[in-house]
């Protein structure tokens, strides 16, 4: 196999490459709904015409018929495009500002929960644990409650305002050797949208059990896929998001809200971001909730499946949030 086959993940779910819904028929419904969606981002934008996807599939399906199969030479050609408009000054400098929007009201998301399940604390030590470009923790540090925040990521993605900040700390680990000397340090570690990202989602677990003070908690935001159109995630979501395609993706069989879920995490951390990316975790959010039970010891407080895509206004993403705790007699 290639990196261009499907995969496997940790969760026993197929994970395709970013490219299949540009030259696979079984995915048709999902390049329909990733077009409504970047059209609806250069609209969200005042850009509106500027590109049309349908552009990027004649020229890919110009060089390979669409039975071919993916290779380097083909990722070349998407990224290649794809920068090509998106990439335009600016086009980055109004995305950006949507991420940045979205980040604020993300932040006082998080703070919320925070407070809620940390009411007695004045001074909170946090950890940011991959913080990508750390907006959403500058937003923070406007709460009283943080006087600093630890950053911590595989690489430093960070915006030049985030890297400014002093009072924000950064430092770059490797995923499988996290250190131990943050043994019982924090009040709160916050991962958001991480885990799928991730190797080994269980050694970061891990390490956030080491690392928290007793009585802390970790607050995960995690992206779904498999949620069912009648079940109690979708019903809550949708109750709670006026966002126009969450309908269309409650619509698509969970192949393609794979596809769709691969496609568009690609583009906002390949394209718009310059992240590394390597592994799609996704999974579904009861196939979550399973994951933390696995863990002796770890506890989780609450579960909410109504949360919105934080930092991807215009796109259907389905994020469960979990607070976890851990018991206090741990060695």
């Amino acid at each position: 196999m290639t990196e261009y086959d499907d995969q496997e993940n940790i969760f026993g779910y197929r994970i395709p490459s970013p490219f299949c819904v540009l030259h696979r028929s079984e995915f048709i419904p999902a390049k329909k709904l990733v077009q409504k969606v970047l059209d609806g981002l250069l609209d969200e934008v005042g850009l509106m015409n500027y590109f049309s996807f349908s552009e990027l599939e004649k020229k890919i399906l110009e060089i390979y018929s669409s039975d071919h199969q993916f290779d380097k030479s083909i990722e070349t050609i998407v990224i290649k495009e794809l920068e090509r408009k998106y990439k335009n000054a600016e086009v980055v400098k109004k995305i950006r500002q949507v991420i940045w929007d979205r980040s604020k009201s993300a932040a006082q998301n998080v703070h919320k929960i925070i407070k809620r399940v940390l009411p007695e604390k004045e001074k909170i030590e946090l950890l940011d644990l991959g913080c990508g470009q750390g907006v959403l923790s500058l937003y923070l540090l406007e709460q009283p409650e943080f006087d600093e925040i630890q950053l911590k990521d595989i690489a430093d993605f960070r915006y030049r305002e985030v890297r400014s900040e002093k009072r924000l700390h950064f430092a770059k680990v490797n995923e499988l050797r996290l250190a131990k000397r943050n043994h019982q340090k924090y009040d709160c570690i916050l991962l958001h949208t991480v885990l799928h990202h991730v190797r080994r989602p269980d050694e970061i677990i891990n390490f956030c059990i080491d690392s928290l003070k007793p009585g802390g908690v970790i607050l995960v935001v995690e992206t779904c896929v498999d949620v069912e159109k009648d079940g109690l995630c979708a019903k809550q979501h949708k109750e709670s998001d006026s966002n126009r395609h969450t309908k269309g993706f409650l619509s698509l069989d969970t192949k393609n809200q794979i596809a769709f879920s691969v496609f568009l995490d690609w583009f906002f951390c390949k394209i718009m971001s310059d992240n590394i990316l390597a592994y799609y975790q996704f999974n579904s959010p009861e196939g979550w909730k399973t994951f933390f039970k696995r863990f002796d010891g770890l506890n989780i407080l609450s579960e909410n499946c109504s949360c919105k895509g934080f930092d991807v206004s215009h796109s259907p993403s389905f994020q469960t949030v979990y607070v976890l705790s851990i018991r206090n007699n741990r060695p």
